[in-house]
This record gives structure tokens, C-alpha cells and sequence, in this order.
């Protein structure tokens, strides 16, 4: 950058502190439902559903369509190369062919 500061260094102590936040907002959530029920067990079934639930919204909200657009550009890209292939076969096998009628 101009004035000579790397985005690289702020960006990753940003995501190691949200990183960090995430998982004590995770442990506060913990302790606090097992001052409530009075099982760790309990607790801990009851945040992970919360958590699956939570990343099962996020890749519906957030991700499912990005990558099904990935997935069809991929399809594209993978039917393109395959008429390629077959075109090149096709002219390979065209052309021994043509040497082997010569031999």
C-alpha cells in the first residue's frame, strides 16, 4: 500500500480475535446452560445442536447458492473439455488412418 501498512497482519489478528470471541461466546453459553439443567452432558448435546443448527443456516443462507454456482460452471468447464477430447480423438484417429492407408 502507499503509506507502507500490510493488510495481511491486521486481517489475520481480526480473525484470530473473532476466532476467539466466537469460542468464549461458545464456553459462556456452556456454563450458563449448566447453571441451568446441571448436567455437563446435557449441556453439551443441547450446544452442539445449537451449533449444527447455526452452521446449517449459514450454509443455507450464505453458501448453498454460491456453491451451486460453482458446481455448475464446473459442469460447463467439464463439458466443454470433454467435446475437446472427443474432437481431438476423433482427428487423432482421423489421421492414422490416413497413415496406416499409406503404409
Amino acid at each position: 500500500m502507499a503509506d507502507g501498512r500490510h493488510v495481511l497482519e491486521p486481517l489475520v489478528f481480526a480473525s484470530v480475535t473473532a476466532f476467539m470471541a466466537a469460542a468464549m461466546f461458545v464456553t459462556a453459553i456452556a456454563v450458563w446452560l449448566y447453571t441451568l439443567i446441571g448436567s455437563v452432558i446435557l449441556t453439551c448435546v443441547i450446544t452442539g445442536f445449537l451449533l449444527l443448527a447455526l452452521s446449517v443456516i449459514v450454509y443455507m443462507v450464505w453458501v448453498h447458492e454460491p456453491v451451486m454456482r460453482v458446481r455448475m460452471q464446473a459442469e460447463e468447464i467439464y463439458g466443454i473439455v470433454r467435446a475437446a477430447r472427443s474432437g481431438f480423438e476423433w482427428a487423432f484417429n482421423r489421421l492414422l488412418d490416413k497413415l496406416s492407408d499409406r503404409m
